[in-house]
């Protein structure tokens, strides 16, 4: 016969025992877990950290890259507008001396301010061309209306009629001093930062 008493002893310890084993081997796992998550957070903050680091100094570089870049093409265009300023004030100079109405005893000749002018005008459109690159739009579509008045000026030499050679020369002498004031203020706003420094 079936003792009942031994049966219920006997799954009683083996429900203690296997409750201990599932206890301590979940107990197990979990410190095994909790050691292996902390491994990974660590491994992954100082991963981020790094990255994080990396991706600052490709910042800095590429920011450094662009002020560089920058600087040297705000160089660039000062240099442009200096020489733009130059060689335009060259020009109209020469222009004002060949058509202005008395000339001095001394002076080149008529023939000779032609000439210059010619000249003058000449290498500041050749000039312009080459370098129109860093020049303002505002700026270049002044000089190619100057340009306009150039050749109207020149052709006023011609036999043409004299309301029509004084409207050239009039239209000139505005627009001229005009668009060299404006390259002066241009450079004085381009440089404005570095002279407030």
């Amino acid at each position: 016969m079936i003792d009942w008493t031994d049966v219920a002893k006997t799954l009683g310890s083996t429900a203690i025992i296997c409750a201990a084993i599932i206890f301590i081997t979940k107990t197990f796992w979990s410190q095994l877990l909790s050691r292996d998550l902390e491994g990974f957070k660590a491994k992954l903050e100082n991963r981020n950290t790094v990255e994080i680091e990396r991706l600052r100094n490709d910042l800095k570089r590429v920011a450094f890259e662009h002020e560089t870049r920058y600087a040297k093409l705000h160089e660039k265009r000062a240099e442009i507008l200096e020489e733009l300023f130059k060689r335009l004030v060259r020009a109209n100079e020469a222009f004002v001396a060949r058509f202005r109405a008395g000339h001095f005893a001394g002076e080149p000749s008529i023939e000779d301010q032609t000439v210059a002018a010619a000249k003058a005008a000449n290498e500041f459109l050749d000039w312009f061309s080459q370098n129109r690159l860093f020049i303002d739009d505002p700026i270049a579509d002044q000089i190619v209306a100057i340009n306009k008045h150039f050749q109207e000026l020149w052709f006023s030499l011609g036999p043409v009629r004299p309301e029509d050679r004084q409207k050239a020369t009039k239209e000139f002498f505005e627009r001229t001093p005009a668009l060299i004031e404006d390259v002066r203020r241009r450079m004085l706003d381009l440089l404005a930062p570095q002279i407030q420094n």
